[in-house]
């Protein structure tokens, strides 16, 4: 059953998680679906989480915008309010074969790294862009694991569905293990006070944003284009957030492994770890 989730003792969230539009939804509890994303009835969902999918998408596809393009996020003044400087260092996860950084660099943003497991799209992009812009960065990575970038090395971490296709799953990883794995790393290259601009086409999954290993502010809001309805939120990094990441990290991926496992085996979930249950660090300086 798509979105089931099971009532679980109580997790004590991160204390910036309570922004507008978020202050009166529950606790983050497990998901216990196997497909995050809605589909016509009667039609698979196809292997957003698996890596081979893109690869086999891409090699026939030149070009796919999902959701929303440059100048909806410009239009809506979403730009604005995360990357109001057009020197912002912007991270782009799960790039895809989109042209939306391709039109924030022709705008004046000229700082871009963009990021995605595939190398075939990778390479693509690459050479669509060396010539009109060769300040642009495109690098094979996993947002599961972004060693490859310093913590606190971007201002603004753009996500246009890739939480979306995370949060689907893999034959090697559980979807909710994939989602803590993936916004661990998206809040560690955030600088303090920068903004991970999600964009989702599945409205429960800002509920992710509520992982107690997690310190955001979120405004979130609604917006249909196209006749596709998208939820969008603006996730700021709170100064305490880096602390409460390494207190509670490890704890919080293991517990998601383990409600992973208990899902596939239809078993009833573990509840959460008492250090999760615990307050989490709070900001520098007692703020």
């Amino acid at each position: 059953r798509r979105g089931d989730s099971m009532a679980l003792p109580a997790v004590a969230a991160g204390p910036g998680l309570a922004g507008p539009m978020l202050d009166q939804a529950p606790a983050w509890v497990p998901r216990r679906s196997g497909a995050a994303l809605p589909s016509a009835a009667g039609q698979e969902v196809p292997s957003f989480g698996s890596k081979a999918y893109w690869d086999r998408r891409f090699e026939g596809e030149e070009s796919f915008e999902w959701l929303l393009g440059y100048e909806q996020l410009r239009d809506e003044g979403l730009l604005d309010m995360v990357c109001p400087d057009r020197s912002a260092r912007v991270l782009n996860v799960g790039c895809g074969n989109a042209r939306v950084t391709e039109e924030m660099y022709d705008a004046g943003f000229r700082s871009i790294v963009n990021v995605d497991i595939s190398e075939v799209v990778v390479e693509k992009m690459r050479a669509r862009s060396r010539s009109e812009r060769p300040e642009m960065q495109w690098l094979v990575a996993d947002v599961l694991d972004m060693a490859c970038f310093e913590g606190g090395s971007f201002d603004v971490v753009l996500d246009k569905s890739t939480l979306d296709a995370v949060s689907c799953g893999s034959p090697e990883i559980g979807e909710n293990e994939a989602v803590a794995r993936m916004l661990a790393e998206v809040t560690r290259v955030l600088r303090p006070g920068g903004a991970y601009l999600l964009v989702t086409l599945n409205a429960t999954n800002p509920l992710f944003l509520r992982m107690p290993h997690l310190s955001l502010d979120v405004t979130k809001r609604a917006l249909k284009s196209g006749g596709v309805r998208s939820t969008i939120c603006v996730c700021r990094k709170r100064p305490e957030a880096d602390a409460v990441l390494e207190a509670r990290r490890p704890a919080m991926l293991a517990w998601a492994a383990e409600v992973d496992a208990c899902v596939r085996e239809h078993w009833p979930l573990p509840p959460p770890p008492p250090s999760l249950r615990r307050a989490p660090p709070a900001a520098p300086g007692g703020g």
